[in-house]
């Protein structure tokens, strides 16, 4: 180490501390403090291959309330919605991680409008488990309208 140099941290290294506030956590992935910004489009890829290289280092994954501050704050306003939803939806399926389903659930961006769409969508698509858990997410959130909706899995 020379003189001038300086130890470096690898990025993520503070994830799994839940001491650090979810606001700083996403204020590093802004590189601004200002956390009502719009996220770059690669953060979540990045965040899923870290998680699936490096688990320890992914706060997708272990601190989903960064996700939470996102969309509370209106970060994701430059994500395809269906596809984007879908896609952080079967990552914590996948991963087992439906407690961080929570997060999602309880954030205002969930709408009923929406979670129509990807109900729809993730039929289609034969995703029945995000299928299923939709559909609980639909009645125990939103109810049913009109007698309910019929969805082949």
């Amino acid at each position: 180490m020379g003189f001038n140099s300086r130890p470096k941290l690898e990025s993520g290294v503070f994830c799994n501390d839940v001491n650090i506030p979810a606001e700083l956590i996403l204020a590093g992935e802004l590189h601004s403090l200002d956390i009502a910004q719009p996220l770059p489009g690669n953060v979540f890829n990045n965040q899923r291959s870290l998680a699936n290289t490096y688990p320890q280092y992914s706060w997708l994954l272990n601190r989903p309330d960064v996700l939470e501050l996102a969309l509370k704050n209106n970060c994701l306003s430059n994500f395809n919605a269906k596809e984007w939803w879908l896609e952080i939806l079967a990552f914590y399926i996948e991963k087992s991680c439906t407690e961080h389903l929570r997060f999602i659930e309880d954030c205002s961006a969930m709408t009923a409008a929406l979670a129509d769409e990807l109900t729809e969508y993730s039929a289609e698509q034969g995703k029945t488990e995000i299928t299923a858990y939709l559909l609980d997410l639909k009645n125990r959130k939103f109810g049913f309208k009109n007698g309910g909706d019929n969805f082949e899995l």
